[in-house]
């Protein structure tokens, strides 16, 4: 049994048995008391052979759980319950969107994309063209409360939202509703305007720091993003991207600090040999979903410590079924003692890395086929021995 810090797999164990000698008494000579002592130590190896092979082997235990995988809230993420957000955008949008976005989808929301035309433009500091086509027109939505967060994304100036009476009615019955509405950087114009922010606590570029105050609200510059009450609101897009997102799930009631849990690890083959394919499976569970789990094998030396800081194998599992049974094939590995690193990652970023988690041992074993015979011979040979014995001791 190989004992690891979060789990336990059962492996069959073949020790290495090396034989010395075989019964074999010369041709003209008889049994006796004296002889049957100077084979006495080959009869011992062929009872202990005997034994082995009437022994029982504990079968690895299956990891064939199931585990439900849940999202946001408890709701399922793949289900039409996951959390909605509206992501509210205007012409010279900023480019921290597309480092934004990605990290919204991971905590696997739905995402929509709105403004006052189909399509919006990006700011000048993008040299590429990426002009971006959007979801649904903003004035073409009815109902706000079909979605449970709106976003008023980075930009340069945010000019048609702030001239839209639409847009404005729309942030500010978003915020009555009790949706969560959240501002970045320079958007922080919107939210003043639509004349949400009265005593709240709030952060934004500082360029707009008067209008923000005129607004009723308190300003507090380049700070942390800020959440007060349904608010958020939060500056320096690039630097505070992935805390921004984490405040605006924090609103929520979304956000979760624990980290993936490990239950169960199997190998199969239990026992590979060099050069030999074998396969990794890791039972793991998350409350929010799992965005990432990987392994790393390192190789390890005569001392036990690890030869090298660099991984012999890295590798990414998979969950195919979506049964929470994560697996990953090893090519052939070359014969020695390997350590295995889980480093599992939730959509929040939270991570669990157990190091050592498994002992790997990579050589060359006697066929289990081969010793049951061998231990079938040997106890018949031990059984004859005794009979032999008995009948030499009567006489």
């Amino acid at each position: 049994m190989y004992n690891s810090g979060c789990a336990e797999v059962n492996a069959l164990f073949i020790p290495k048995i090396v034989l010395v000698g075989i019964l074999n008494i010369p041709a003209g000579e008889t049994l006796n008391s004296r002889n049957i002592r100077n084979y006495r130590k080959y009869i011992m190896v062929l009872s202990f052979l005997a034994l082995f092979a009437l022994g029982s082997v504990e079968p690895m235990q299956s990891t064939n759980q199931t585990i439900v995988k849940q999202g946001i809230v408890g709701r399922d993420i793949a289900s039409d319950d996951a959390i909605k957000i509206l992501l509210v955008m205007d012409n010279d949008y900023g480019a921290n969107y597309h480092y934004i976005r990605p990290i919204i989808e991971r905590f696997g929301w739905n995402v929509t994309t709105t403004a006052l035309s189909h399509e919006i433009t990006p700011c000048p500091y993008q040299t590429e063209d990426r002009t971006l086509e959007m979801d649904i027109l903003l004035t073409d939505i009815e109902d706000i409360t079909e979605f449970d967060a709106i976003s008023i994304m980075p930009g340069q100036t945010h000019t048609q939202l702030l001239a839209s009476t639409d847009a404005l009615n729309l942030v500010k019955e978003a915020a009555e509703e009790g949706l969560i509405v959240s501002s970045w950087c320079k958007a922080i114009r919107v939210l003043a305007k639509a004349d949400i922010i009265d005593g709240r606590n709030v952060t934004g570029h500082d360029d707009y720091q008067t209008e923000v105050e005129a607004a009723g609200a308190t300003f507090l510059s380049q700070v942390p993003p800020i959440i007060d009450g349904n608010i958020v609101t939060g500056v320096r897009s690039r630097f505070y991207r992935m805390e921004m997102c984490i405040a605006i799930a924090t609103a929520l009631g979304a956000y979760e600090t624990d980290s993936p849990y490990i239950s169960n690890i199997a190998i199969e083959p239990t026992m590979p040999e060099p050069e030999q394919n074998f396969t990794i499976t890791i039972a793991a569970s998350d409350d929010t979903g799992i965005h990432q789990l990987s392994i790393e094998i390192y190789r390890l030396n005569e001392t036990n410590a690890r030869a090298s800081d660099t991984p012999t194998v890295t590798g990414e599992l998979e969950d195919v079924d979506g049964n929470g049974l994560y697996s990953f094939t090893v090519q052939g590995l070359e014969e020695g003692q390997y350590t295995i690193d889980i480093i599992g990652e939730d959509v929040f970023f939270n991570t669990n890395i157990t190091t050592n988690a498994l002992s790997l041992y990579i050589e060359y074993h006697l066929p289990l086929t081969i010793i049951s015979q061998i231990g079938v011979v040997a106890a018949s040979g031990t059984v004859l021995v005794i009979v032999v014995f008995v009948i030499i001791k009567r006489r």
